[in-house]
């Protein structure tokens, strides 16, 4: 239902807070793409920003030459164009890289895009790739087996349903869509063994249907050594 398009004025509110860059994942969706498609998708390009190395020092040089090619080593060499302004030879501009490093990442989705966040850190564990710096989680659905059939009467889903705009009845369609021929329980976060997670901070709303959902995985998490905080809004 929603893309980097429905979600591009919070995106860019984001940026702007943060000064940060910012990579929203075009992942492919279900009922097409049901699991684990869309967690693959994800991952890959977490893993692929995980494992980038940027220069963190760059030096530059003028090395003379006569017009001759000069013998290359491990070094980068570009022709500087003032030089033939100047009616000299070609000069050679000297790239070195004297430093590397990796990027700091900041992991984050708003309601299904938070279950793909968490799903994601949990495929990097399992193979031994770095995990982000944090995560922010907007709503995170972390409970698919719940819907208008399986609840308490007393809980955020029926207390909420006439303020919420999730469709009731849609809920259990999305959450088999995603699942494909998978266990919900086993694809649901709430389930999952967050121990050695990053910092969390959960984003929810008092009235949201999902909010039990969202006090409930961060009491998990906390169980299990996660420091994660909780973030009430009205």
């Amino acid at each position: 239902l929603c893309s980097h398009k429905t979600h591009r004025e919070m995106l860019l509110r984001l940026v702007g807070e943060t000064g940060m860059i910012l990579l929203a994942i075009e992942y492919r969706r279900p009922p097409e793409h049901p699991w684990p498609v869309p967690v693959n998708d994800c991952y890959n390009m977490y893993s692929f920003l995980a494992n980038l190395e940027i220069p963190t020092e760059v030096m530059f040089g003028i090395q003379e030459g006569d017009g001759e090619d000069d013998e290359q080593d491990e070094e980068h060499d570009v022709e500087d164009p003032e030089s033939k302004n100047r009616g000299g030879g070609k000069n050679k501009k000297r790239v070195s890289v004297t430093g590397k490093r990796r990027l700091q990442i900041f992991l984050g989705g708003d309601s299904a895009g938070g279950t793909l966040a968490i799903a994601v850190v949990q495929k990097a564990k399992a193979h031994g790739l770095r995990e982000p710096e944090s995560m922010v989680l907007v709503s995170p659905w972390v409970d698919m087996e719940e819907d208008e059939v399986n609840t308490k009467p007393d809980g955020s889903f029926s207390r909420n349903q006439q303020v919420d705009f999730l469709p009731p009845p849609c809920v259990s369609i999305y959450a088999n869509a995603y699942a494909g021929e998978q266990c919900l329980h086993k694809l649901s976060p709430i389930n999952f063994d967050l121990r050695g997670f990053p910092p969390m901070l959960v984003l929810t709303g008092e009235f949201e249907m999902l909010h039990d959902q969202h006090k409930a995985f961060v009491r998990r998490a906390r169980a299990q050594g996660v420091p994660c905080a909780l973030s009430v809004g009205e």
